[in-house]
């Protein structure tokens, strides 16, 4: 379940498929989609494409910044998505949406296509502590009894996963957690086309 945060894409070396999570001003969206456009051919070759992207995220938890948005690649392989950052002239550009972080997360499940909203937790782990196995398997159980995916939640009712974060199992899950972690959670309602 659970899966590992890089700030470089070049870090994602694996074969398994991967998420490119490209966070940028909300102000920038445009310029994003459109480096989507002219990129798509160049991606493809490396089995990328874009998974959806949206201009603005909802904050559930955490300090998430105002007007930001986020878009969602995915690679079929992590040693293809490595030699794109290296070949991809635009998205490598050292001023691309004003020098955005790329976060490349390896992925445990392939991805369902028919979902509008990615919810992402992003743990800050405290020294001393780690979320052990019990607690990532009890935050999976309780994303699939809302109807979700685990690791990138998918789910086509947006409302689940505000019942199940401010259910009683989430409130116990998220006290659990908090023990141990501090979190931003946010949820990306998620446009394919552009």
């Amino acid at each position: 379940m659970s899966c590992e945060k890089s700030s470089a894409l070049k870090d994602c070396q694996s074969g398994d498929r991967v998420a490119v999570l490209i966070g940028f001003q909300s102000s920038l969206h445009r310029n994003f989609c459109n480096a989507c456009v002219r990129q798509a051919s160049v991606m493809k070759q490396y089995t990328g494409n874009l998974l959806g992207h949206c201009e603005t995220v909802e904050s559930i938890e955490g300090c998430w910044p105002k007007n930001y948005g986020l878009g969602v690649l995915i690679f079929e392989q992590g040693r293809e998505c490595a030699k794109w950052t290296t070949s991809d002239p635009v998205f490598r550009a050292q001023d691309f949406l004003e020098q955005v972080e790329m976060y490349c997360v390896p992925l445990c499940n392939s991805i369902p296509t028919d979902y509008p909203v990615l919810s992402i937790i992003d743990l800050d782990v405290r020294e001393g502590a780690g979320p052990s196995n019990d607690t990532l398997g009890s935050h999976a159980e309780c994303v699939r009894a809302a109807g979700g995916f685990p690791c990138v939640a998918a789910t086509g009712r947006v409302h689940k996963f505000h019942a199940w974060y401010t259910s009683e199992a989430g409130a116990a899950e998220r006290e659990k957690r908090q023990q141990v972690a501090n979190a931003d959670i946010i949820l990306a309602c998620l446009t394919r086309e552009i």
